[in-house]
C-alpha cells in the first residue's frame, strides 16, 4: 500500500490534475491524504483523508499527515510526500523498487536552486517504518553552505537527521525542463513533474542568479554583483524593480505551461 501525503493551498487548480496523473501512473493500491488550507471543504471528498485547518507552515502540514498515516499503516507500507503542484508523469514502480535497507529514502534534490542539497518534499518516498524510526521532520533549521552563504529551507532538519545517523539516501535530479526557468517547470528522474510555486508568487532564490530575457532588465541585473549577500541582493532587486519584472516573466510562463498541461498533457510530456 502507498500512502500519499500532499498539500494544496488557497486554490484548487491543481487538485484534479494531480489526482488524474496519480491514478494514471500509480498501479499499486494507494490512499491519498491532503491538507487543504483555504480551500472549499467539499474538495476533501476527493481524498481518503483531508483536513482544511488554517495552518501556514508547509512542514507542519507534511509532518501532521505523516503522523495521521502512521496510525493506520503498516511499517512496510510506502509513505510518499508530493507537493500539490507535482505529480508522476510515468510509473514510479522503479523508484519504489530501489528502496532498500541501504537506501531507505528517495527524494528530489534541487541543486539548481543555488545548490540546495537537502531532500525536497516536492517528491519523496520512504517506508512508514523508516520515517518513524528516525522521527522524520520536514522543518527548516539545519543549514548548509551555498554560493549565497549558509542556507536553510524545508527539509533541512531531515538532511541533518540523515547525516547524523550516517544514512545514505538517493537524490532524484532534474532531467528535463518544460520552460526556460532554471528551477520551475521541471521533470525529475524522467518520472516526476514539479511545476514549482504553484500556490504563491513564482519568484525563487534561483532568480537572483538568472538573467532576464528583456535587454533592459538584463542590463539592470548586471549592476548587482553576485558577490553581495543574498539579503542585500533581494533588496536591490526590489529597489530596481528587477524583482517585479522577473515575477511578471515567471507568471506568464507559469500560466502558459499550466494551460498546456490542462489542455494536452500528451503534447507537453510525451511527444518527442
Amino acid at each position: 500500500m502507498i500512502h500519499i501525503a500532499t498539500v494544496h493551498y488557497n486554490n484548487t487548480r491543481w487538485i484534479d490534475i494531480q489526482l488524474r496523473f496519480i491514478e494514471t501512473h500509480i498501479g499499486t493500491p494507494y490512499l491519498t491524504y491532503a491538507f487543504l488550507t483555504g480551500i472549499d471543504p467539499t474538495f476533501a471528498q476527493r481524498f481518503h483523508y483531508a483536513v482544511c485547518e488554517p495552518v501556514v507552515s508547509h512542514a507542519f502540514k507534511l509532518n501532521f499527515l505523516a503522523d495521521i498515516i502512521s496510525r493506520n499503516a503498516e511499517p512496510t507500507d510506502i509513505l510518499m510526500f508530493i507537493d500539490g503542484d507535482a505529480f508522476p508523469v510515468s510509473s514510479i514502480d522503479s523508484l519504489i523498487n530501489q528502496l532498500s535497507h541501504s537506501t531507505p529514502l528517495i527524494a528530489i534534490q534541487r541543486l539548481e536552486n543555488g545548490l540546495d542539497i537537502q531532500p525536497h518534499p516536492s517528491f519523496c518516498i520512504t517506508t512508514i517504518g523508516f520515517w518513524n524510526s528516525i522521527k522524520g521532520d520536514w522543518n527548516a533549521g539545519y543549514t548548509w553552505k551555498t554560493p549565497n552563504g549558509n542556507i536553510t529551507d524545508i527539509g533541512g532538519n531531515l538532511l541533518e537527521l540523515l547525516q547524523q545517523k550516517g544514512i545514505d539516501w538517493q537524490p532524484i535530479h532534474r532531467s528535463r525542463s518544460l520552460g526556460t526557468h532554471p528551477l520551475l517547470f521541471g521533470v525529475y528522474g524522467s518520472c516526476i513533474y514539479h511545476h514549482g510555486a504553484g500556490f504563491r508568487a513564482p519568484h525563487t532564490r534561483s532568480d537572483l542568479d538568472t538573467k532576464p530575457k528583456h535587454p533592459f532588465w538584463r542590463a539592470i541585473s548586471k549592476l548587482i554583483p553576485d558577490s553581495l549577500p543574498m539579503k542585500i541582493r533581494y533588496k536591490l532587486h526590489a529597489y530596481t524593480r528587477l524583482y517585479s519584472a522577473t515575477l511578471r516573466q515567471n507568471m506568464k510562463e507559469s500560466q502558459q505551461i499550466y494551460e498546456k498541461i490542462g489542455n494536452d498533457p500528451t503534447e507537453i510530456f510525451y511527444k518527442e
